[in-house]
């Protein structure tokens, strides 16, 4: 198993299973009547491919992003489980967006957590992506929530 996967099987997924989801009536609701989508799963699913083609371990899951905030679980060569929450946001709601995100992180004791906000018309947005996640994958301490604009 990889060090993403070890993480999620044996640190985060225990954790949503022995404690109280506080979001689990809305998305259940929500994925019961159809109205969950992934409207980014392609982007994630591009910028996950682009760690992994980098030497990185990616995880994705449906209880991590419902549930935790999390898109998706990044380690790179050390080896340190990062949750990373990718958004596209107008400044009005990035704010509100990023203080909901980090409450939910602390509230499941993630140690470590980065939310990306990326405007989509700004080129090459997707390699800064990957850049930041992988840097900060090896780099950023635990207790710490970082937050990016870009």
């Amino acid at each position: 198993m990889t060090t993403t996967e070890k993480y999620w099987y044996s640190e985060l997924f225990p954790k949503w299973l022995s404690e109280n989801d506080p979001k689990f009536s809305i998305w259940r609701r929500k994925l019961m009547t159809g109205e969950f989508s992934q409207n980014d799963a392609n982007f994630i699913n591009l910028i996950s491919s682009n760690i992994e083609n980098r030497g990185g371990t990616v995880v994705k899951r449906y209880i991590a992003d419902l549930s935790m905030a999390t898109d998706i679980i990044v380690s790179s060569r050390q080896e340190k489980p990062l949750c990373i929450q990718i958004t596209s946001l107008s400044e009005e709601f990035y704010q509100q967006k990023s203080d909901d995100w980090e409450r939910t992180l602390r509230f499941w004791k993630i140690e470590r957590g980065l939310f990306l906000s990326y405007n989509p018309s700004v080129n090459d947005f997707g390699n800064q992506i990957v850049n930041i996640v992988l840097y900060n994958s090896v780099h950023l301490k635990s207790g710490i929530y970082l937050k990016f604009n870009l």
